[in-house]
């Protein structure tokens, strides 16, 4: 009798714990925590993974035009678009995907309309959540441990992951960055991908031991102060940040 109004409370509860407000990057809360966590900083170091068309990679730069960002787009024709930013002496553009191991994988995207925002490494995403025709392209991947040791990189103040159901691999490849604090913050979404990954929001809590976790809002963030099935395994689309609890380890 009451179901109409029992989904929408549910879906306003959803919007006010930071779940579904994905129609801008303030609603979703990015424009805020970019300002919050870089205009301060002098020179930041940001790692954008999944950069795209580099949207994200514009609004670190407007924010603090200093920061120096790596952005990575494993697709050739996001990249193309991506290269435009290589006008900035501050950003450098990684053809390259970010995963667990070093080689190669297969991006899916759709059928004749590649680069868009939901190429991901599982075919699901675009065929199943997406209604689409995947097309499969070989791609480059790397650890993000080998590339910060090659390029000689100690410390990243931002790590922006935006994989489409890939995320938990980009964190493990980053060994032992991720476990002796040299990332300070990390960005990542949590949504229906996740389905598709087989990857539970529990994988991350355990994962991501040494760090705090929220959820951002409009014009702020939840911390979530201990696991729960029922208010952490919400697959649907959600900005969730980690932040290092404290000093390095030795």
């Amino acid at each position: 009798m009451f179901i109409g109004l029992n989904r929408l409370l549910y879906r306003l509860g959803l919007s006010g714990m930071g779940v579904l407000n994905f129609w801008s990057q303030s609603a979703g809360g990015e424009s805020h925590f970019l300002s919050e966590t870089l205009r301060s900083k002098r020179q930041p170091i940001v790692l954008d993974i999944g950069a795209n068309a580099g949207d994200y990679t514009r609004a670190v730069l407007a924010i603090n035009p200093n920061a120096l960002v790596h952005a990575f787009e494993p697709s050739s024709v996001a990249c193309k678009q991506l290269k435009s930013l290589e006008r900035e002496d501050n950003v450098t553009i990684v053809n390259s995907a970010v995963g667990s191991e070093q080689g190669q994988l297969t991006l899916y995207d759709y059928e004749g309309a590649s680069g868009s925002l939901h190429a991901s490494a599982h075919r699901e995403v675009i065929e199943e959540l997406h209604g689409g025709q995947a097309h499969g392209e070989k791609v480059l991947v790397q650890r993000l441990d080998k590339y910060l040791e090659e390029n000689s990189i100690e410390r990243v103040d931002l790590l922006k992951i935006d994989t489409e159901g890939w995320e938990y691999d980009v964190l493990v490849g980053l060994g032992r960055y991720l476990e002796d604090g040299a990332v300070e913050v990390i960005q990542f979404e949590f949504n229906e991908m996740n389905v598709m990954s087989r990857r539970f929001f529990k994988d991350f809590w355990d994962l991501l031991k040494d760090y705090e976790i929220y959820r951002l809002l409009p014009k702020g963030q939840i911390r979530i102060d201990a696991y729960s099935p029922l208010y952490c395994e919400i697959f649907a689309y959600q900005n969730l940040v980690a932040r290092w609890k404290g000093g390095r380890k030795s």
